[in-house]
């Protein structure tokens, strides 16, 4: 007896072909990429390093906005004093006063009318409250100083900021028993001042001009320059 080999079955075109099983993922496959524990140290590593680098910086741009926002406010202080003087007879404010019945009154309450506003009274940087910044005690008499008295203008401090809210400013060891009218060097190690010609500039806090040569001395300070000193 012969056999014949079957006949491979013929799909037909009605028939559809048979799906092909999809294939189950591995555990392999289930694993997500990651970093490792070193590649993850590193990182932090790169971040502390950057950011050791830029927070100065950026500390240092804000410090430079808040010295360019005071030194501002005592352009506008000079600019009001310099009104004042117009209108009383070319001399500038008197010495704080206290007198019945028009009550305290010193530079400030002088000149507000001028600048219409106490706010530029107040540097950005000062960490206390009351005014910032102290009116030259050389200019402060019983009469105030009159601007013929004044023989270097450019050179003469009109306002300067200082360390606690009172009415004046002197410098450094003028008067050693009481440091409140003393300079501040608030802004990167210097301090602003404005000058009785109305210009105002960012002093480093080892100029010579800050420092008295002796107790109540202010011949050759900012406060009353000489014509060789500061």
């Amino acid at each position: 007896m012969t056999f014949s080999a079957p006949t491979p079955h013929k799909l037909s075109a009605s028939c559809p072909a048979r799906r092909k099983r999809p294939q189950r993922p591995t555990r392999l496959d289930w694993k997500k990429p990651g970093f490792t524990l070193i590649e993850l140290l590193v990182v932090i590593a790169i971040i502390a390093i950057l950011a050791a680098i830029l927070f100065p910086v950026f500390a240092r741009a804000r410090e430079n906005a808040r010295k360019s926002s005071c030194l501002s406010n005592l352009k506008q202080m000079g600019l009001g004093a310099m009104m004042y003087s117009q209108d009383y007879d070319e001399r500038f404010m008197r010495v704080y006063t206290n007198v019945a019945p028009a009550g305290p009154r010193d530079w400030a309450t002088d000149t507000v009318p001028y600048i219409k506003s106490k706010q530029i009274f107040v540097c950005p940087s000062q960490t206390r409250g009351g005014y910032g910044y102290g009116y030259n005690t050389w200019l402060a008499t019983s009469t105030g100083r009159s601007l013929a008295e004044i023989q270097e203008p450019a050179r003469t401090c009109l306002y300067s900021e200082i360390i606690q809210a009172v009415d004046r400013s002197w410098p450094y060891n003028y008067y050693p028993a009481d440091r409140r009218f003393e300079p501040e060097p608030r802004h990167l190690d210097g301090l602003n001042m404005v000058y009785t010609d109305g210009h105002a500039k960012w002093i480093q806090k080892t100029n010579k001009g800050l420092y008295a040569t002796a107790a109540n001395v202010l011949d050759g300070t900012w406060w009353f320059p000489t014509a060789s000193s500061p």
